[in-house]
């Protein structure tokens, strides 16, 4: 009698485990909405071409921002800088084509090029005539080449530790040696990756951590295929930055392991335009490690852009 009451008491802890994975992303959702909500934003979707494209968009009669994401990110790593601008700003932050909750399709490409010409038709199906535009990473990278194509488009241009130069970093070192700490498939993949991003990390509260790095490792597979996407076509925005004549505003950790910051050198080198801040002791995501400077500086810009 005594085994079999183990026994039962052992498949209702079982069970009990099972359930908890989902109780604690079902708060981690919970939380993500109440974020949102603080940030005035509000969940939307529109169709462009064969794509469902998701994104968060704060109401304002004024100035419009659009905000890129980074590599296997999402539109919700802009909460915590956008709920620190004004609120004349109307405020977008798109998922862009094959991330967050946007359409992904295993058999299209998603290569920058891909990911800029689903994002051009989302641009045009919101009817955005003229915006400011800000990217982080590969949204940076994503950024100025939507810039370089449609310069009449974009008022400004904030490039947030910005993929698209060749600047050497430890990344870059670990890529060579075939070890890529932004694409896993384990849990101790999602801790190194924090390690990796932040210089601080920022504080997780329960059940961020768990409920993130299962998010994570659900998409491994098709970030896997993106990150091939964008890495086997790759190219560097040299050549193109000198059609970039609108205001351009660069914003870098110091202690980016990701893309170094001698990468501003080299935008600064075609864009006499540009103006810079470096944030101390803060890694590869600014506006998630230190959003209070980094939404100070970028304001800042965006104040004495629209003074020319």
């Amino acid at each position: 009698m005594n085994k079999i009451i183990l026994i039962f008491a052992f498949f209702l802890l079982m069970g009990a485990f099972s359930a908890c994975a989902s109780v604690q992303d079902a708060i981690f959702n919970m939380g993500v909405s109440f974020a949102r909500s603080q940030s005035d934003f509000v969940t939307k979707s529109i169709q462009a071409g064969d794509h469902r494209i998701a994104y968060l968009e704060r109401e304002a009669k004024g100035e419009t921002i659009v905000f890129l994401h980074g590599f296997a990110a999402s539109k919700d790593n802009w909460l915590f800088l956008t709920r620190r601008l004004p609120k004349t700003y109307r405020v977008l932050a798109i998922d862009m084509p094959g991330y967050g909750d946007s359409s992904a399709f295993s058999d299209q490409s998603y290569s920058a090029d891909q990911i800029t010409r689903r994002l051009a038709a989302a641009i045009n199906e919101l009817k955005l005539e003229r915006f400011h535009l800000a990217g982080n990473s590969l949204g940076g990278y994503i950024a100025t080449l939507y810039a370089a194509q449609y310069p009449d488009k974009v008022i400004s241009l904030g490039l947030i530790d910005s993929a698209g130069v060749d600047s050497p970093s430890e990344f870059f070192t670990l890529l060579s040696k075939g070890d890529n700490p932004l694409v896993f498939d384990t849990e101790k993949g999602f801790d190194r990756l924090a390690d990796f991003i932040f210089y601080k990390k920022p504080f997780m509260p329960w059940p961020s951590k768990a409920a993130s790095a299962r998010k994570y490792l659900r998409r491994s597979a098709m970030n896997k295929k993106l990150w091939n996407d964008i890495w086997d076509n790759r190219k560097d925005v040299t050549d193109i930055l000198p059609k970039l004549t609108m205001p351009v505003m660069l914003i870098w950790g110091d202690k980016d392991r990701v893309l170094d910051m001698s990468g501003i050198e080299i935008y600064k080198r075609y864009l006499p335009q540009a103006k810079s801040h470096i944030l101390k002791d803060c890694g590869h995501a600014p506006m998630i490690e230190r959003p209070g400077e980094t939404a100070a500086a970028y304001l800042k810009f965006l104040t004495s852009s629209a003074k020319h």
